[in-house]
């Protein structure tokens, strides 16, 4: 959660109502005003699997496919290391997987209270040797 002040805020929803928003903040209950709040995420848990499978795909991919490129002609006598080679970038592939799943943080957008609409009065000269008077802009 973030409030009007800018301050980051991590908690569970309690509670939400027209006009208040409950939070439990370490255990302790909170209220806070509904304008006092900018905005609510929600974090979405990911499941490390999927990094290490991807992880594991690429680079037992790019070895598979670099082995079978340089064994086109018959290289059957190299076989063993280039399964170790395999199986290493594979174990190398799972670890960085896992390590940018676990550092990957998604979160979804519960709540935003829209900024207070505001309008702009904008008046200035308008002075040359021809011409003389007044530009008026109004933005909203």
């Amino acid at each position: 959660m973030v409030t009007n002040d800018g301050r980051e805020r991590k908690g569970i929803l309690a509670t939400l109502s027209s006009t208040s928003i409950g939070v439990l903040v370490e255990g302790k209950r909170e209220e806070l005003g509904q304008s006092d709040v900018r905005r609510i995420t929600r974090a979405n848990p990911d499941s490390l699997a999927n990094g290490a499978l991807i992880g594991a795909a690429v680079g037992g991919g790019v070895v598979g496919g670099v082995v079978l490129i340089a064994c086109a002609t018959g290289c059957h006598d190299l076989l063993p290391g280039m399964f170790a080679a395999t199986a290493f970038y594979v174990g190398i592939g799972t670890g960085v997987g896992l390590l940018v799943d676990a550092l990957r943080k998604d979160h979804t957008v519960v709540y935003e209270r829209n900024s207070p609409s505001r309008v702009l009065l904008e008046i200035a000269p308008m002075l040359g040797s021809q011409r003389k008077g007044v530009r008026f802009a109004i933005v909203w």
